[in-house]
């Protein structure tokens, strides 16, 4: 948009075109530069951008043409980034607005889902298009009235938008307490999904019973061994350089950057590389990049940990290393069973001066035949469900009890009756 006495006065001029019911549907008259301005604010007119801005809004309300405006969760469109807003606008009879119409505010961002797994860790949340349609839809049939409401939403008389700001953003008229309940029975609905996972998988690993006895003598192998004979390959994580690792909102295909610092402070990785970054630095061996199904294992003694990276590709930093099994010889969830155990990280740990860390071609795994070893990596791969959803489920109580103490603590338990 043009800035300075031209521009202000080509924009008044187009926005008096526009407003003129005699050319509402004249097709020679751009709208997109107005409702640009109008809705975010961005462009500079003249020397009394905010004016303006606000002039254009009060016009669009007391015409009549603003039926909802709807914020949408971050990554619907570019730049996924920002939670843009969907105005929803309908054409003006030429009466003016009544003065008891009103406007409806949707904050359909709410509706993003509990960010878990790979979106957690890379910061990559998809879109529940399903959800989010079938929120908006319900918020705009019942006009932010009673019904099966899944997202914040409220509606506003037009006389009360018609400040001096006239500021039509959704989460500053949603009242807080509905966006806080929303989110309360959406935490206690994933609560109850992670307990019931947990039933399930405690149902299950409870009827393992570990033989107290010694078993048959098997005999253990070394990280090392299996790789001279061809079993694993082992490679080592590496560095990236500097200026190349990204931080902040991530695109769709980025691939994280983990340290040990990140595995101690647990969540996701704050960096990341663009996904053809990060695969021409595989191919030229400058990057360790994972393939699905690889194990990665920890070297540090202090975040000594092992897994099936079931998430790759994923950037390893040092002292992590990635490990490719033969399936003809290794079970891969079997492998980071046996190579997470704390007895075996003691028994291969070294100790500098300065600090501690674990030789992982020391580690042992038990010796058994491939069949044998998907017995026991299913048993493995339960395991470490188990622990994924006890972690996650003290997560989401922690979120639940702060949630539902400023609740109380603000007086929102309803009121006896009688």
């Amino acid at each position: 948009m043009p800035s300075g006495r031209g521009g202000e006065g080509g924009l008044r001029a187009r926005f008096r075109v526009i407003c003129d019911k005699r050319a509402v549907y004249n097709t020679l008259h751009s709208l997109e530069s107005i409702l640009a301005v109008a809705a975010f604010g961005t462009a500079t007119v003249g020397g009394d951008t905010v004016t303006a801005i606000s002039r254009i809004r009060a016009a669009l309300l007391r015409a009549g043409v603003l039926r909802a405006v709807i914020a949408l969760p971050p990554g619907c469109a570019p730049p996924h980034s920002v939670a843009l807003h969907l105005w929803v606008l309908r054409a003006p009879d030429g009466s003016g607005v009544d003065p008891g119409s009103e406007v409806l505010l949707v904050d359909a961002a709410s509706t993003q889902p509990e960010v878990t797994g790979r979106a957690q860790r890379t910061g990559r949340a998809g879109i529940d298009w399903p959800l989010l349609r079938r929120s908006v839809l319900s918020a705009v049939r019942t006009e932010g009235g009673p019904g099966d409401q899944t997202c914040a939403c409220v509606s506003r008389p037009v006389i009360e938008l018609l400040d001096d700001e006239i500021d039509l953003t959704p989460a500053r008229h949603v009242p807080d307490i509905a966006a806080a309940g929303l989110g309360l029975r959406r935490s206690w609905a994933r609560f109850g999904a992670l307990l019931d996972e947990l039933h399930d998988l405690t149902t299950t690993l409870s009827q393992l019973e570990l033989n107290a006895e010694d078993g048959p003598d098997q005999g253990a192998v070394t990280v090392s061994d299996l790789a001279r004979a061809g079993a694993l390959s082992l490679r080592t994580g590496q560095h990236p350089a500097d200026d190349t690792v990204l931080t902040g909102d991530a695109p769709a295909d980025a691939v994280p950057v983990l340290t040990v610092s990140d595995v101690l402070a647990g969540g996701r990785p704050p960096g990341w590389l663009p996904a053809q970054e990060a695969s021409e630095g595989g191919k030229r061996g400058i990057l360790t990049v994972t393939a699905p199904g690889e194990v990665v294992i920890v070297g540090a003694y202090r975040a000594f940990d092992a897994w099936v990276d079931v998430d790759a590709p994923t950037v390893l930093g040092p002292q992590l290393f990635a490990v490719r099994v033969d399936p003809a010889l290794l079970d891969p969830w079997f492998l980071a069973g046996c190579l997470r155990a704390p007895t075996n990280a003691r028994r291969a740990g070294t100790h500098a001066s300065s600090s501690s860390r674990v030789d992982i071609r020391r580690l042992q795994v038990l010796r058994i035949p491939l069949e044998e070893q998907r017995r026991y990596g299913e048993a493995f791969r339960r395991l470490s469900a188990f622990e994924r959803s006890l972690r996650e489920a003290g997560t989401v109580g922690r979120e639940l009890v702060g949630g539902m103490i400023d609740g109380l603590s603000t007086g929102k338990l309803p009121r006896r009756r009688g």
